[in-house]
């Protein structure tokens, strides 16, 4: 037995020294396993998550491990790991640097890397059960175990430790600016002096110069990034998507290429109307004064921001939000993208407490229209496309957006487009169907491209769905130019949108 057991560790050594690999073959036969507490073993001193925003949110997919010694070679056969205690699909094993990134040769770094989609996320975020806002986890504890050879032997790492606090994200270090902007404003609701905070990050792209005026893209979060980090609001959505190059090229200026991205944190929700709690989209926003506050603001910090290409985008509160920044400052915006809005077309009925009533769980809506002419006549004012989903049953259209865009075309609105999904269906995870309240999947995805047709749904009348059709691509018409050419994105069609 001894000597079969020398015989196949002589073979590894001889596999080893003829490929010269620092990710051991997994049809590489491992001899016996020393003891993995003995003197000479090496050792797992901390894990560093990476964190990614995915489509779905943010997820965990790579876990990196720094040793105390350098480690020349990795198995991927039998290696195992589990996060926040869940058990993964490893699907690699390999020698890294500090931030993941392979490398030839020994290393004191092993990442592993895992299957990750909306079945296995592996989420560093949980739900505030006080706020429902989304928050870091308190703690994430990494679980793993694989083989790695190291000084001239074979070695089982054992490793069990919370890595919450040590993680990586290179989606949020693109957003380098990180700021907050404070003021006194009176609540509409009590009358009462209070003072706000609004926090905010920006993406600005080295390639663009400050001599020559630049686009903006603004991003307002849904309801469960809302709170004091901005981190949670740029990861909740993969906000991030406009920060990649795919998106970026469609922004133009002159011969640069880009634009920046700023977006703002709540500490509530864009639906607080003056309580600190979520409305059904049927009151002005506390937070409307201060966020163009934060806005000016951080134009007068970046001169070179250009003022008539300037975009606001949100979903779900910040799509209210969206349209409630629309309708009190109609000229500023040069165009609007809105996805699954609650900006409330009618009043919704109240008890004597303040509280919404209900009927069978369904929110009781009153016949007093809340987007009142005035206000579609404002909105009239700046180019919109909405995206939505039919099967949104958190913002159902028939109670949002499919009114509100009905009655901006019947104002005649002129550059007001809407794409009506019928359902959202990831490109990430495959196949995977999501809520249909996330349509904002699409706009990241970069799927918006055709739009509903207008003229049928000015002519509906007694039709179920009021002239839209809701389809797997989001209409049937195309956006043109000025020239009669179809934008091939929505982001094509942005760009184009420039204040009179």
């Amino acid at each position: 037995m001894k000597k079969t057991c020398i015989v196949c560790i002589l073979l590894a050594l001889f596999l080893l020294a003829v490929t010269g690999c620092s990710q051991v073959s997994e049809t590489t036969e491992i001899a016996a396993v020393p003891d993995a507490d003995r003197p000479g073993t090496p050792h797992a001193l901390s894990g560093t998550i990476v964190v990614r925003g995915f489509e779905w949110g943010p997820g965990v997919n790579r876990v990196i491990f720094t040793f105390d010694e350098e480690i020349d070679g990795v198995y991927t056969e039998g290696a195992a790991i589990t996060t926040s205690h869940f058990e993964r699909e490893v699907t690699n094993v390999y020698l890294s640097d500090e931030l993941g990134n392979t490398v030839s040769g020994s290393s004191c770094y092993v990442t592993v890397e895992m299957v990750t989609n909306f079945d296995a996320t592996g989420s560093p975020f949980e739900t505030d059960m006080t706020t429902e806002h989304s928050v870091w986890a308190d703690e994430y504890i990494v679980t793993a175990s694989f083989t790695v050879w190291a000084s001239g032997s074979y070695f089982t790492i054992e490793f069990n430790d919370d890595c919450i606090d040590n993680r990586v994200c290179p989606e949020l270090e693109r957003f380098t600016l990180r700021d907050s902007y404070t003021g006194d404003y009176v609540n509409p609701l009590t009358g009462q002096t209070e003072t706000l905070t609004l926090n905010y990050a920006a993406y600005e792209p080295d390639s663009l110069s400050s001599w020559d005026k630049n686009p903006l893209i603004i991003w307002l979060h849904g309801r469960g990034e809302g709170g004091d980090d901005i981190e949670r609001a740029i990861l909740g959505n993969e906000v991030s998507a406009l920060t990649e190059t795919e998106i970026q090229s469609y922004f133009t200026s002159g011969d640069q290429t880009g634009a920046y991205v700023l977006v703002v944190q709540c500490p509530t929700y864009w639906l607080d109307g003056g309580d600190g709690t979520e409305s059904r989209g049927d009151v002005s926003s506390r937070y409307t004064e201060i966020l163009m506050d934060t806005i000016e603001a951080y134009i007068e910090q970046n001169t070179d921001v250009d003022t008539d290409r300037i975009y606001i985008m949100g979903a779900s509160n910040g799509g209210y939000m969206t349209l409630e920044m629309l309708i009190h400052y109609p000229d500023y915006f040069a165009a609007a993208v809105p996805c699954s809005e609650v900006y409330a077309y009618t009043v919704y009925a109240r008890d004597d407490l303040g509280q919404y009533r209900t009927f069978y769980g369904e929110y009781i809506q009153t016949r007093e229209i809340y987007l009142t002419e005035d206000k579609i006549e404002a909105l009239c004012q700046t180019p919109i496309w909405f995206i939505q989903a039919i099967t949104d049953t958190l913002a159902p259209a028939n109670e949002y957006t499919i009114p509100t865009y009905q009655a901006l075309l019947q104002a005649g609105a002129d550059n007001c487009w809407c794409s009506m999904y019928f359902d959202v269906v990831g490109t990430e995870s495959s196949d995977t169907q999501y809520l249909g309240h996330w349509s904002w999947v699409y706009l990241f995805n970069n799927q918006v491209s055709l739009v509903q047709d207008r003229d049928t749904i000015l002519e509906s009348e007694d039709d179920f769905f009021s002239g839209f059709r809701p389809s797997a691509d989001g209409g049937t018409e195309s956006v043109t130019d000025a020239d009669g050419n179809a934008y091939d994105s929505i982001f094509a069609w942005l760009n184009d949108q420039v204040l009179d």
